[in-house]
C-alpha cells in the first residue's frame, strides 16, 4: 500500500498519506525514544478515529469479526 501513496503522490496528489492495518512494523525493534525511520510512519484508520465498520457500511460492505477464515486487512488511502 506504501507504493500506492507514492505513485499517487508522483500523480500530483502531493497530500497523499495512507492510513495502514495494524501497528507500524518498519522495523525489528522500536525505538520509543526516536523513530529511526520517521519517513514510513503510518498510523491505522482506529487510531485516527475511523470507525471502519461503519466507513465499510458505506460502501455495501460488511466487517465480521471472530472468523478467522475471514480476517481482512483494511488501510485507507487519503488523496485530495
Amino acid at each position: 500500500m506504501f507504493k500506492l501513496e507514492q505513485e499517487a503522490f508522483r500523480e500530483g496528489f502531493t497530500f497523499a498519506h495512507l492510513l495502514r492495518p495494524g501497528p507500524c512494523n518498519e522495523c525489528e525493534v522500536c525505538n520509543l525514544e526516536k523513530c529511526v525511520k520517521p519517513e514510513m510512519k503510518r498510523f491505522a484508520p482506529e487510531a485516527v478515529g475511523i470507525n471502519l465498520l461503519k466507513a465499510m457500511e458505506g460502501f455495501g460492505l460488511a466487517l465480521e469479526f471472530c472468523k478467522p477464515e475471514k480476517t481482512v486487512c483494511i488501510g485507507i488511502l487519503l488523496i485530495e
